[in-house]
């Protein structure tokens, strides 16, 4: 059975006053990027959902109209990694198969170009947690029109290396330009993580590679770099956002401040031009603080940034950074909840708003509302260009008793914003929700 219907608590609003929609079947589902068709008539959602056959984790892609009704799909599949002609003891073709994450889809004139991970595991082969980068392009009706490119960290699986995907973009000549985090053997038992490239023509054939690959090392060895998002500037310039071990460049704990956020520039062949790399901190009270890049979006004068900062103390909160397209600090601070002191948040998507707010789409780890306490719910948090809260403009989302989540967001034509959530249901049923609102959070028709 698949769902696409309204909230049914009863303290939500009436079918014909918001639009709020459900989608999937009796079955965990994990909503991770949303996009709009380049007309406006569709959105596509991109994500990964447990098979109930086989018991692993697929990757899913969902067509949704503008009015909420989804058309087809969702299309499945999973990134199968052959190991040569031998056969397995069925007489099949001897494969290794994995769960999938999603990360990211982008809309282009002939269809759609996905981006995911794919853990692996085979206990005979001595493979345990091996993370692989999946690069994949479809048609407009969702069929696979290139074998999916699997990108090993270091020639074979049972090196044990992990490779991350992160993020691809359709670049001005009309290429593809993905971007991950690579593990790389330093020697001696060390290893680390850099950022690592990869060009792809428009008309890939087999694993071809055009353009270039480059592995991007900004932070030396034992020092993890992990890329978030990649953008084009209109120079051709390539800005790679993530958060890395490196110090940040304010200097803050003398230079033991956790994870930081890490703007990198390249030239349009990947070459190191410019990184600066930014914490947060409360000057004077020597809490470490650890930022986690989850999103990101390029404005017509800078880099918005959204995430999760995690204190030594093991208290989160979603936070908002503003640089310069050159990677120059404008704001940044960890986001206090007016919902009341104290409570923990997490960052998860950016919207940048008609008026030039942003929305910072998240998640409560905990909410209690008129005494009712929630193990969790959807955020919508609007904030200024210099991440000061606006007044009136944050709103939770969810059902009583599940842990929802806000993913990541879309401003549509009309100034309205569509919110993509992932709702807890229990019992092991979480389904993909869209909700429109406007952009203070107020939900819309």
């Amino acid at each position: 059975m698949v769902l696409s219907c309204q909230i049914v608590d009863d303290s939500a609003p009436e079918p014909d006053e918001s639009f709020i929609k459900y989608y999937g079947d009796l079955t965990t589902y994990e909503a991770r990027d949303i996009e709009l068709l380049q007309d406006s008539s569709s959105y596509v959602v991109f994500g990964d959902e447990l098979n109930a056959t086989d018991g692993r984790t697929d990757f899913s892609i969902w067509r949704i109209n503008s009015d909420g009704v989804r058309s087809g799909g969702p299309r499945l599949f999973s990134f199968d990694i052959p190991l040569g002609t031998d056969e397995d003891e069925n007489g099949e073709e001897d494969v290794l198969r994995g769960n999938g994450t999603a990360s990211q889809i982008e809309v282009y004139d002939g269809g759609f170009a996905v981006v995911g991970t794919t853990e692996i595991n085979d206990n005979s082969r001595q493979i345990f947690n091996v993370k692989v980068a999946n690069i994949a392009l479809l048609d407009v009706e969702f069929n696979l029109v290139l074998d999916t490119i699997i990108t090993f960290p270091a020639g074979a699986p049972e090196d044990g290396l992990d490779f991350f995907g992160s993020d691809i973009i359709r670049t001005q000549d009309e290429n593809f330009l993905f971007v991950g985090s690579r593990e790389i053997d330093r020697g001696n038992g060390v290893t680390d993580f850099d950022y690592q490239l990869i060009k792809l023509g428009a008309n890939i054939e087999g694993n071809r590679v055009i353009g270039f690959s480059e592995t991007i090392n900004i932070s030396g060895d034992g020092q993890d770099d992990f890329a978030v998002r990649v953008f084009e500037k209109n120079d051709g310039n390539i800005v790679i956002i993530g958060y890395t071990e490196d110090k940040s460049d304010f200097g803050e704990n003398s230079g033991n401040n956790g994870t930081n956020v890490s703007f990198t520039e390249l030239t349009s062949e990947g070459k190191l031009l410019n990184n600066r790399s930014y914490g947060l901190d409360n000057p004077g009270d020597g809490v470490v603080f650890n930022e986690v890049v989850n999103d990101a979006v390029l404005t017509s004068s800078g880099i918005a940034i959204a995430g999760t900062t995690t204190l030594a103390t093991e208290e989160s909160y979603a936070f908002f950074m503003n640089l310069t397209q050159s990677g120059i600090f404008l704001s940044g601070d960890t986001l206090t909840s007016s919902f009341g002191f104290g409570i923990e948040t997490q960052g998860n998507g950016i919207v940048q708003t008609i008026g030039n707010d942003f929305i910072i789409l998240g998640s409560y780890n905990s909410l209690t509302i008129d005494q009712q306490s929630r193990l969790g719910e959807a955020m919508f948090m609007k904030v200024d260009q210099s991440g000061n809260p606006v007044s009136g403009s944050e709103v939770n989302y969810g059902t009583i008793d599940g842990s929802d989540s806000a993913i990541d967001g879309l401003l549509l034509p009309d100034g309205k914003i569509s919110v993509l959530a992932n709702i807890d249901f229990g019992g092991g049923v979480r389904l993909l929700s869209l909700i429109k609102t406007d952009d203070n959070g107020q939900l819309e028709n």
